[in-house]
């Protein structure tokens, strides 16, 4: 498997975690101390979006092979 295959996995292995707690604790924590549901609803889109931006971001690195040649030989 490639590093870049690899780091991928790892990346949504890693967000689809934070996905999964965030609808419980995050929202729960920002309405005890005061926050409204439209922050709330801010918080929620805000990670969407820096999900559909990380993705934008691997598929720059799947499509420039030579990024990923180039970190092969640096380890």
């Amino acid at each position: 498997m490639s590093n870049t295959s690899r780091y991928f996995y790892q990346f949504s292995a890693l967000h689809a975690l934070l996905i999964g707690l965030m609808p419980f604790f995050i929202p729960v924590l920002l309405w005890q101390h005061g926050g409204s549901l439209a922050e709330l609803s801010l918080v929620i889109a805000a990670t969407g979006a820096g999900f559909v931006l990380g993705l934008m971001g691997w598929e720059w690195l799947r499509s420039h092979r030579y990024v990923s040649a180039m970190t092969s030989e640096l380890q």
